[in-house]
């Protein structure tokens, strides 16, 4: 039997499709629908219920109720945005009645890659590696949510001071208005478009936690009419297929990870951090799929094939494990813990890489494997 500390997040089936050298987050969650919203945004907004300082509204005319009732009307959303390297994509929404993603497309021009996300099935198509990778239902990547967002805001405003500021600004002869969230580790801008009261661009100003999703949206368009067939789909002949729907079986299989005893959980998040980074500088794909068992995800995965995805989403290979850090929850994540890796590349350049750890109990035996990544490999000044 397995007992899990994400029994919960574990013992439904899987939606999603987790590759291992991916540019933005895509693994699985579990929070409430009415408790979580945008991917990055919402973190930065629900600080606000736990901050203690004020809130300095100077725009009577605006009041944030308004932007949550036009947002609670929109039926599709089109908008372009920027994700932590500064890589441009563009996304396509079709709204399910709560404001969250219920079809979805985006595409990475940058990386040739293109994201299919419905409610039944999804596609994450990379063309430069000729690579399509299928899984059951939404996507994760895509669980964004303008209006739950602003609702969040709405009730922290009323609660907590001096953590946001509303104004007006004008830009290139057209007057916005500008909301401001500061957390001290943590900062957004948002643009509202003073007629309709929609977003009309949203800014990252500073994070402690980059390399998630997405960090800028800088256009966007409401209830435009969608392209025919926007959210179809069909695998090109002569491409590899992963099949992500059976990672949750790997997860809790014995044969996978790494046994631990009179160890606390972040010594051994550190041990098996080590060793997964060892085997990748060794190119030892088998010690690499023990520790990191997605790894391929099928018998004749090759070590050129890894090769590949490795140097297209690093730039470079690895040379070194530089440090680790402590293990933290991310609030949208529910396969593991997350933890920062520092990695030297052969290039001299400093990466920070962010793998989820899995602690697993199974048959009485303490044990932990790696679950995934999360997010982009983000460079270290």
């Amino acid at each position: 039997t397995v007992e899990s500390e994400e029994t919960r997040e574990l013992t439904h089936k899987t939606n999603i499709g987790l590759a291992f050298f991916i540019w933005r987050t895509i693994m699985e969650t579990k929070i409430a629908k009415l408790a979580a919203a945008a991917v990055i945004i919402i973190a930065v907004l629900i600080g606000l219920h736990y901050s203690g300082d004020s809130i300095d509204i100077a725009v009577p005319a605006y009041g944030i109720e308004q932007t949550v009732k036009a947002l609670g009307a929109i039926k599709t959303v089109h908008m372009f945005c920027r994700d932590w390297n500064g890589t441009e994509f563009e996304m396509w929404m079709q709204l399910d009645k709560d404001g969250y993603p219920q079809y979805c497309r985006s595409y990475w021009p940058a990386y040739q890659v293109t994201d299919i996300s419905t409610p039944d099935k999804s596609y994450q198509y990379n063309k430069k590696l000729q690579r399509v990778i299928v899984n059951t239902g939404k996507l994760y990547n895509f669980d964004f949510s303008f209006y739950r967002m602003f609702e969040n805001l709405l009730a922290a405003a009323k609660q907590y001071p001096e953590k946001v500021t509303i104004h007006r600004q004008s830009n290139n002869d057209k007057a916005l208005i500008v909301i401001t969230a500061d957390m001290g580790h943590t900062a957004w801008k948002l643009f509202i478009n003073p007629e309709s009261k929609l977003p009309a661009s949203v800014y990252c100003l500073k994070s402690n936690q980059p390399g998630s999703f997405i960090k800028d949206v800088h256009e966007i368009y409401y209830d435009e009419p969608l392209p025919s067939g926007i959210f179809e789909f069909e695998i090109p002949e002569g491409v590899r297929v992963r099949n992500a729907d059976d990672r949750g079986k790997l997860l809790n299989d014995p044969n996978y990870g790494w046994v631990y005893e009179d160890l606390t959980k972040q010594q051994a998040a550190e041990e098996i951090a080590s060793k997964y980074w060892q085997a990748v500088i060794d190119s030892d794909l088998g010690q690499m799929k023990k520790y990191y068992p997605d790894t391929g995800t099928n018998a004749n995965y090759t070590m050129e094939e890894f090769n590949a995805e490795y140097k297209e989403c690093f730039g470079d290979f690895v040379e070194e494990l530089v440090e680790v850090g402590g293990l933290y929850v991310e609030h949208n994540c529910g396969l593991g813990k997350l933890l920062p890796c520092i990695l030297k590349l052969e290039n001299g350049n400093l990466v920070e890489c962010k793998i989820i750890i899995k602690f697993r109990k199974i048959d009485g035996v303490q044990s932990c494997v790696i679950a995934g990544f999360y997010g982009s490999p983000v460079k270290v000044k």
